[in-house]
């Protein structure tokens, strides 16, 4: 007696894809997890460090000083000197007056105490200073 294959008795083979849908899904979620979330960053601010810091989860206006003195408010170059009229529209068009203020780390201090200034003057009450964590010796 001779076995028949069972494709060659005129049946179609079955695929099954439950198991196919499983994998499809473990390399999703394994790219997710994987995948680096970039936040947008508009320019490089090499941070000065502490070691007691809080995690903020959202910040609506950023002011970027750079070590020479150039001002950015949220990703656009604006003169120092127009740095209140600059800021004097943003607490008006959004609910939180929150600020964060990125400085490098050899930024003189009297800049971040000019943003200061200029954030209070035109209405923010929460002004924040970035730093990195201070890494653990």
């Amino acid at each position: 007696m001779r076995r028949r294959h069972p494709l060659s008795q005129g049946s179609k083979p079955l695929v099954p894809v439950t198991p196919l849908i499983d994998i499809v899904f473990l390399l999703l979620i394994y790219f997710m997890l994987a995948s680096n979330f970039v936040t947008e960053q508009q320019m490089v601010v090499d941070l000065p460090e502490s070691s007691h810091g809080v995690a903020v989860r959202h910040v609506p206006t950023i002011i970027s000083i750079t070590a020479d003195g150039t001002f950015y408010l949220n990703g656009q170059r604006i003169v120092a000197d127009s740095l209140v009229t600059s800021l004097s529209g943003i607490p008006r068009q959004m609910h939180l007056k929150e600020l964060e203020i990125r400085a490098q780390r050899d930024t003189p201090v009297y800049l971040v105490i000019q943003a200061m200034d200029a954030a209070r003057e035109t209405g923010f009450t929460k002004i924040r200073v970035e730093t990195r964590l201070k890494e653990p010796r």
